[in-house]
């Protein structure tokens, strides 16, 4: 009989694997001539669709969502009809474990020109890597982030400067060159309001007032607070407007001279606030004054000198008239004391650190005068000694109120007699020198009210001794 040859067919281009990440898919293939047949094999297992396999009967094998279970030596056996065949050079296939990774949380969303982080953890994988992209598949880098290659990545500014939504999210690698893909994690930026610095006020006198604003550079839906230079919110006696974008500030507060330092923040809808820089007040000491004291001097005097007291003073204008604070200045009265010889009221304004108070208001008046209408005669009196020779008794009216009498000898007062005999009447407007000692005495009388006084003339008494 005859013998039929068939021919058999032959691999020409032999299977070839590289390495991949596990969850990858890939292919292998075979070229061979004259076979219409292909079987896979894994080691001595022939291959079947399913698993992750695919196309077994065909010169291409193609693996999907790889596992590392799936590393191994694969070959392929190419037949025809007549069943010869020929078997291809194992291809070895290397399917490495791929690391995994957890979704980042979105961070609670921050204010303009603040700052926040997100983080993933790996839930397995050993010799890792971390690299973070913005949701465009950008690298991030740049200024206004940290840890850009960590688990934790912290946007800040200047890229938080602008109000919006920023997504990031991170691949993990290992030694493999294997990589896992979280999902993205989205930061919400609120628009922050900015405020204007306060302007310090001008200096202010102790128990005055005064205010300080700020002006909002943007913002909607403001609310304002201020606060001491030392951080507690203003509130009590002494305040208004605290929670305004305009702060007064006057007594009890301003009753004590100093400095006092205060700052606004400004907070909008979203929580967002802008810090001012403090502003300081200045409240100087008005001095304090005592004096002038009211002045009721004798008609004839040359007039009567007020004068004020002040701490801290350093300068004074003397005014005219019974009410402080009504001016009408009297020029050249410049200084702490002020001589006149009008009757009337006058009051002082007195300045110091940039204050002024004004001194109670005092008053000159003249008592009426006081007249002798009759008068010692200063004529020398013979007086024996022991007899009574003569009396004085001169006579005065005016002055204000009772007029009192007191007698002299010389400068020295005389009394009345201690033994009760009458000799002398100094409360009267006489006197009877009978008891005068020998020798001349020089006599007068001084009448006097409450502030003025006027002497009689000086009677010159001779006291001998008579036969």
């Amino acid at each position: 009989s005859d013998l039929t040859v068939n021919a058999t067919p032959s691999v020409t281009t032999q299977p070839s694997a590289l390495p991949i990440c596990a969850g990858a898919n890939t292919t292998i293939g075979v070229v061979a001539t004259g076979a219409t047949q292909y079987k896979w094999f894994k080691g001595t297992t022939q291959l079947t669709n399913g698993g992750g396999y695919s196309t077994v009967a065909t010169a291409t094998l193609t693996i999907s969502n790889a596992t590392t279970g799936m590393s191994g030596s694969y070959t392929c056996v190419a037949s025809n009809a007549s069943g010869c065949s020929d078997t291809s050079d194992a291809a070895d296939l290397t399917v490495n474990a791929a690391p995994t990774i957890s979704d980042p949380s979105s961070p609670t969303p921050i204010c303009a020109r603040g700052s926040a982080s997100m983080s993933v953890t790996p839930a397995s994988g050993t010799g890792l890597s971390w690299k973070w992209y913005t949701s465009s598949g950008s690298a991030v880098s740049g200024s206004g982030f940290s840890g850009q290659l960590t688990a934790t990545l912290t946007i800040s500014s200047p890229v938080t400067n602008t109000a919006g939504s920023y997504s990031y999210y991170c691949i993990l690698s290992n030694a493999s060159g294997c990589s896992d893909t979280s999902n993205s994690a989205t930061l919400t930026v609120n628009a922050a309001p900015s405020v204007s610095d306060p302007a310090s006020p001008s200096p202010i006198c102790t128990g005055g007032s005064a205010s300080m604003s700020v002006t909002p550079a943007s913002g909607t839906g403001l609310s304002w607070k201020w606060y001491t230079g030392s951080g507690t919110a203003v509130s009590g006696s002494g305040y208004s407007g605290q929670l305004t974008a305009t702060l007064t500030i006057s007594s009890p507060v301003t009753n004590t001279a100093g400095s006092y330092s205060y700052y606004c923040v400004l907070t909008n809808t979203s929580g967002c606030s802008d810090t001012s820089n403090s502003a300081t007040l200045t409240v100087n000491a008005i001095p304090i004054v005592t004096g002038p004291v009211s002045q009721t001097i004798c008609s004839g005097s040359s007039g009567a000198t007020f004068s004020v007291s002040a701490s801290g003073a350093t300068g004074y204008q003397w005014h005219s008239g019974s009410t402080p604070g009504v001016e009408n200045p009297i020029p050249g009265a410049t200084l702490a004391s002020y001589f006149t010889a009008n009757t009337g009221s006058y009051w002082c304004k007195v300045y110091g650190s940039g204050c002024s108070v004004n001194s109670s208001a005092a008053s000159l008046t003249y008592y009426p005068p006081i007249y002798i209408t009759t008068d010692i005669d200063p004529t020398p009196v013979p007086a024996c000694y022991g007899n009574p020779a003569g009396i004085l008794a001169p006579v005065a009216t005016g002055g204000f109120g009772t007029l009192i009498y007191k007698w002299y000898d010389g400068t020295t007062l005389l009394t009345e007699d201690p033994t009760g005999n009458g000799d002398y009447y100094p409360s009267k407007n006489m006197i009877i020198f009978t008891r005068l000692s020998m020798g001349t005495h020089y006599i007068k009388c001084v009448y006097s009210d409450a502030v003025c006084t006027k002497p009689t003339q000086t009677a010159t008494v001779n006291v001998i001794t008579c036969h």
